[in-house]
């Protein structure tokens, strides 16, 4: 187990490469995110999972790869850290009016309410096959069985 703060270890040479990085961070998280706000919070968390993971970046050929493969593990935490339910109001950028957001609401809650609804949300929220069946106790095959059958009857 690491210390839980080992940074005084930290080569010097580690740190001004990764403020000469920034720019390139910064360019990717544009790419990566929705909009500024989002840009710069992955930008932050993924600083401080490099400065975390410093060791691990020596074992890389290229540190721009390893801050690349760095910031896409923090997208996918962020996109992966809201879950949504019953309660949350879906915020459709695309809905034409207030009657498609509140049927897009009138299905998230019905989904909500069922062991297989909960999995198909989470698929939806961008959750793998395996990680949707791990939340509920099935086989990824289950959870892909699951879907198919809520796309058949769609």
């Amino acid at each position: 187990m690491e210390a839980a703060n080992d940074n005084h270890q930290r080569p010097r040479e580690f740190d001004d490469k990764l403020v000469a990085h920034l720019p390139f961070l910064h360019k990717i998280s544009r790419e990566l995110a929705r909009n500024s706000e989002e840009a710069e919070e992955l930008v932050a968390m993924t600083l401080l999972a490099a400065l975390r993971r410093w060791r691990v970046a020596v074992q890389y050929a290229s540190f721009m790869n390893w801050l690349r493969l760095t910031m896409r593990a923090q997208r996918n935490w962020m996109i992966r850290k809201i879950r949504p339910t019953a309660e949350m109001p879906l915020n459709l950028a695309a809905s034409v009016n207030v009657e498609a957001s509140v049927d897009a609401n009138a299905v998230v809650a019905s989904l909500s309410g069922s062991r297989k609804g909960r999995m198909m949300l989470a698929v939806g929220a961008g959750y793998t096959y395996e990680e949707a069946g791990a939340m509920e106790g099935v086989s990824r095959k289950r959870v892909y069985q699951i879907v198919q059958e809520y796309r058949r009857a769609a």
